[in-house]
């Protein structure tokens, strides 16, 4: 009997060493996604969008202002553009995803 309460104590002693350090080896993974978008009512200032005018320029950036029909996005190289839903041939809002693999 004594045997089978030391060996139980070992065992306990292990996994409480061991559970902790396969807990640290979670890792948080980060997707983006996009979500077409098909009315400008529908995007609201600070998120981050794609869109494609008829023209074929691509845009990418955050939403500043949404006036009416006329779009006002914050670009990464262009800065600020306003873009009329009419031109806008494609227009995306970015969704982000997190999962947690253990």
């Amino acid at each position: 009997m004594s045997w089978e309460r030391d060996m139980n104590r070992r065992l306990l002693i292990v996994f409480t060493l061991c559970v902790p350090i396969l807990w640290s080896c979670a890792k948080t993974y980060t997707y983006q996604s996009y979500e077409v978008v098909r009315s400008l009512d529908k995007v609201s200032p600070g998120e981050d969008v794609k869109l494609v005018k008829t023209d074929g320029e691509l845009i990418q950036g955050t939403v500043v202002q949404v006036d009416g029909k006329v779009l006002t996005v914050a670009t990464f190289d262009k800065g600020r553009k306003k873009i009329v839903w009419d031109e806008v041939k494609i227009l995306e809002r970015v969704k982000k995803a997190f999962v947690v693999v253990h």
